[in-house]
């Protein structure tokens, strides 16, 4: 049971690391599905959007890599 809570924390740290590159780099993808989800129509995104979407795939980036790094220390020690 414990190595499984380990390895499932690692797949958490490293499924927010995916969703995080999602966020940095295809940021104006991202924007313009939530757009078309809420408002059932899509514009260009400003650049503020796509920057505050930058920050948030950054923020994701240090959750994963912080999970990822307890992790990793917890099933070698």
């Amino acid at each position: 049971m414990d190595l499984l809570m380990k390895l499932l924390g690692l797949l958490i740290g490293l499924g927010f690391i995916a969703l995080a590159g999602l966020f940095f780099f295809r940021g104006k993808k991202i924007i313009t599905w939530v757009q078309k989800q809420k408002y059932h129509t899509t514009a260009e995104p400003r650049p503020s959007e796509i920057l505050f979407s930058r920050v948030i795939g950054i923020l994701l980036f240090l959750v994963g890599a912080y999970y990822t790094t307890i992790a990793v220390l917890s099933l070698i020690y």
